[in-house]
């Protein structure tokens, strides 16, 4: 029996599908199966797993009616076998080693039951911006992920154990679009997380991608998570879910912009970064992030990937310098 289990889940992904289902196959770990759920597509998406599981007996495709990420993340890892299951997305590329370092140390620190990686975000041609997760250490993941980071781990990058998974009942469909950030907060009540010091994966940043189209939803189910979770935590009842289709807030939208405004200048369109940067400091015109970086933006982009994780650095400052954790851990 496989040891791994590596769970993906893709709906009409043909674009880059190769690029990511190459990278699984080609890891340097070869116990492992691969279990790909076809969420629908309507494109070339299953014409292209179709060839690669004639090719590869490890990689098993599951086609369905479309039902979206969490029910599709859901089932595969029902599916599983694996002791391990790493997540991939089909946009992404896991380096050689990924597997490999990744079993390593879960085998070797069994208080571990979520382990991220490093990771580089690239751009839909594959070049690098930037340089990702300055997160490592159990207890600076966990600090974070309660100051309401949630992009402590780069989801695709992550391997849990299913035991762990199964445990806190898997990821919860009212989450959506912060169903990872949930699943690691009800983790982080029970077992440690951490992630490894090397740069294992590359994470696609795209315009189009659900984590843009849906930033606002994302951000309101991070919200209600994190207040879930110190509610836990405190030993209070979590709160009924909350309506998420309410117009945004002045808060919110500031937020939005900030996070379109850092983008584009990640992938280099100064002009349209400025217009955003400036809509979030009409929102938050004390906070001198977006300052800094709209000033930098006049310096060129080779300076402002500079500015970006430095700002990213001082979020890291302070939220090792404010409240302290809440024991919970059972």
């Amino acid at each position: 029996m496989a040891k791994v289990s590596v769970v993906m889940s893709v709906y009409n992904g043909e674009r880059f599908l190769r690029q990511a289902v190459d990278s699984v196959l080609n890891q340097t770990l070869p116990d492992f199966e691969f279990i790909v759920v076809d969420d629908g597509s309507t494109n070339g998406t299953a014409e292209i797993l179709s060839g690669y599981a004639e090719a590869d007996p490890r990689l098993c495709v599951v086609t369905q009616e479309n039902q979206g990420l969490i029910k599709s993340l859901n089932r595969a890892v029902g599916m599983a076998r694996g002791e391990y299951i790493a997540r991939m997305d089909a946009d992404d590329i896991s380096l050689p080693e990924r597997l490999a370092i990744q079993v390593c140390r879960l085998d070797a620190h069994p208080q571990i039951a979520v382990l991220g990686t490093r990771y580089d975000e690239i751009d839909e041609s594959g070049q690098v911006i930037r340089r990702g997760n300055r997160y490592v250490g159990s207890t600076l993941v966990e600090r974070a992920l309660l100051q309401g980071n949630s992009s402590v781990f780069c989801h695709g990058s992550v391997m849990f154990r299913r035991a762990c998974f199964e445990h806190v009942e898997g990821y919860r469909e009212q989450f959506r679009h912060a169903e990872d950030y949930d699943l690691w907060l009800r983790m982080a009540e029970h077992y440690e997380l951490d992630n490894v010091a090397e740069t294992l994966y590359q994470h696609r940043l795209r315009l189009d991608s659900v984590s843009f189209e849906y930033f606002l939803q994302q951000q309101r189910g991070a919200a209600f998570a994190l207040e879930c979770a110190h509610r836990r935590r405190s030993g209070l009842p979590e709160l009924p879910f909350p309506l998420m289709d309410l117009p945004p807030s002045r808060r919110e939208m500031g937020a939005y912009h900030l996070r379109m405004g850092t983008v584009l200048l990640q992938f280099g369109h100064v002009k349209k970064a400025r217009a955003e940067l400036k809509k979030a400091i009409e929102q938050f015109p004390a906070n001198p992030y977006p300052w800094i970086l709209w000033l930098g933006s006049l310096l060129g982009s080779s300076v402002m990937r500079r500015l970006i994780p430095l700002g990213q650095d001082l979020f890291l400052v302070f939220a090792v310098l404010r409240r302290p954790l809440i024991p919970f851990r059972t």
